[in-house]
This record gives structure tokens, sequence and C-alpha cells, in this order.
């Protein structure tokens, strides 16, 4: 059976797509397009409006035109930022220990640490969603564990109910996200709905600190997909070319800000 958070998610998915395909929405809409009651599509909207996600005008609600909605390709990802990565990945190892149990979730720049981990000498164990992982883990001081679900070839990802249960019973003292965006008011977003279950059960599960690695391209932007409140990041690592007064706004929420 799913759990309340998965049909939660979908629910908001649907909501989104409606509003992409017919730009606006009144609550009897989505409750019919739904098949829920109208106190549960208000519930959800009132989430939304949290998240920033959407506006409210007189007789319905729509869309914020300024969150992005454009994946781009994991090959394509992986060609931006190479330096900057590197230097993020890098300076991830100064907070990685012998004995950590660590979450890594996919994207670019979470395998640049994974393959500056494989190098390194550190005793530690890996649980990810990086379909990707076990093409660069060689080293046999890792112990790799990948979640299984659904793969998704444009992320390189491991998505799905599956990958949420098993990550849901799993504790660590670490969790390193790579995200598509991270805002002072709105927190930690992604552009992929999928990866957001398993972004937030890892954060659930962690006893430790939560570390976001991101380039500066990703530094004040929103996305559709919301992964974290800002609250729930204790750690930054950005490279130099950061947007300051952003990261200013960032800091003043608790975050603690390392430079590569």
């Amino acid at each position: 059976m799913e759990k309340k958070s998965n049909i939660r998610y979908k629910r908001e998915q649907k909501i989104i797509n409606y509003l992409k395909t017919h730009k606006t929405a009144t609550t009897n809409d989505l409750s019919k397009k739904l098949n829920v009651s109208e106190v549960t599509i208000r519930r959800a909207i009132k989430e939304f409006e949290k998240s920033n996600y959407i506006e409210r005008f007189h007789g319905g609600i729509k869309l914020v035109q300024d969150i992005s909605d454009h994946e781009m390709l994991y090959v394509n990802k992986d060609e931006m930022f190479n330096s900057e990565k590197k230097a993020i990945s890098k300076k991830t190892m100064s907070l990685i220990e012998d004995g950590d149990v660590i979450f890594v979730n996919s994207g670019s720049t979470t395998l640049n640490v994974l393959k500056e981990l494989n190098h390194s000498e550190k005793n530690v164990k890996v649980i990810t969603n990086n379909a990707m992982a076990p093409f660069v883990i060689d080293n046999d001081n890792i112990e790799l564990l990948i979640l299984g679900g659904e793969y998704r070839s444009n992320s390189k990802s491991i998505v799905g109910e599956n990958a949420i249960e098993m990550a849901s019973g799993i504790t660590v003292n670490k969790c390193i996200l790579g995200i598509n965006g991270i805002n002072a008011n709105n927190g930690v977003f992604t552009a992929v709905y999928q990866e957001v279950g398993v972004n937030k059960q890892m954060i659930d599960s962690c006893d430790g600190e939560v570390i976001v690695v991101a380039d500066h391209s990703k530094i004040g932007k929103l996305y559709n997909f919301k992964s974290a409140d800002i609250s729930q990041i204790d750690i930054l690592i950005i490279d130099e070319k950061y947007d300051k007064n952003e990261i200013e706004k960032i800091k003043r929420k608790g975050v603690k800000i390392i430079t590569s």
C-alpha cells in the first residue's frame, strides 16, 4: 500500500500538470479532476502557497510565473561547471570522516563527490539513488548500497516508492544533496517531481548534518518541486562565484556557508 506521502506527491503533481495545461483552476475544477473532496484540494493549495508554487487570484489559482520546470538532461549537466564541481567535491571531503554512513542523492555534483570519495582513504558506507555510482566507486574502503526502484534515464537516478521505502529503513549520520535551486525564502528545489520523495526521505532519515552541494548557478533559483525547507539544511558548499546577496540571506537562516 502506498504511503500517505506518496499519495500526496502524486496529487500535487496532478494539480501542477492541470495548471500547466489550463493555466488556471478553481477548487471545484480540481476536486472533480482528481476525484477528491474540495477540503482536500484546499489543504493542498495551502501547502502550495507556503512553497510559493501557486498564487491566488479572484476566482481561482495559477502557477507562479518565475518558477522553472525545465529539466536539463544529465549528459548536459555533467558538462557544465566542471571545475567548480570538482572544487566543491574536494571541499566536501573535509566534512567526511571514517565510519560515516552517508546518503548521497542523484546528480552531476554529487557524482563528483563520489568520485572524490573514491580517491580518498576514508572508510565509509554510502547509500545512494545515483545510478552512476557503481561506475565511479571501486574503492574497497567504501561500502556502496544502491537504492532499488524505477530508473530515470534523463537524471540517471533511481526513484519511486521502493526507493523511498528502502531509504526509510536506514539511518545515516550525514546526507549530501545535489539540487537544482536553493532560495533563502523558499527552500531547496528540484526540477524533477520523482526526485522529491527520495530527497525528503533521505533528509528525514538523517540524524546528523544535511549538506547541500551546489555550484553558483543554483543560488536563488526556484523550480517546481520542493525537497526541503531552508531550516532543514545545515551546510551549503558552493564555489566562489555565488550571488552574495542571496547567500547572505541563506546564512541568516542559519545555514553554514562553505566556499570551495
